[in-house]
């Protein structure tokens, strides 16, 4: 059982990951952290879980290259999602930073990364856009 702080609100998460086990584990400790997760393996299958799951924040792996993860990211903001959306690339490039923080992105984040430091990112995004704020924290 799942012990959560008084007021510890549950979150709709939607992850997309490529890799099988960094899927399984983001997974694995959001829901140990008392979240729903949705999970998808490709950026057209986020996009099509997207769609009327209001998820409370994203969580996008970039695949092979920038170009198509911040395709999916701006696909997800011309849907009108307005969710935090986190990137995780084993490609970052400036180029590719700079690109995804003017489309909206809470974070761009190079991998090999750490699941602590990828939770704490997560629960910093949550803290700070609560649903009612998004539309002036998040706008694209």
């Amino acid at each position: 059982m799942i012990l959560q702080a008084p007021g510890h609100r549950r979150f709709t998460i939607l992850v997309a990951e490529t890799d099988a086990r960094a899927r399984a584990a983001l997974d694995s400790g959001l829901r140990d952290d008392g979240h729903c997760v949705i999970v998808a393996s490709t950026g057209r299958q986020l996009l099509d879980m997207a769609t009327g799951s209001d998820p409370d924040l994203v969580l996008l792996d970039l695949g092979s290259s920038d170009t198509e993860g911040l395709a999916t990211l701006r696909a997800l903001r011309s849907l009108g999602e307005k969710a935090p959306v986190i990137l995780l690339t084993g490609s970052a490039t400036l180029q590719g930073a700079r690109e995804a923080m003017g489309l909206g992105a809470w974070d761009y984040i190079a991998k090999p990364v750490a699941l602590d430091f990828v939770m704490s990112v997560i629960q910093e995004a949550l803290e700070c856009t609560p649903k009612t704020a998004r539309e002036a924290v998040c706008a694209p």
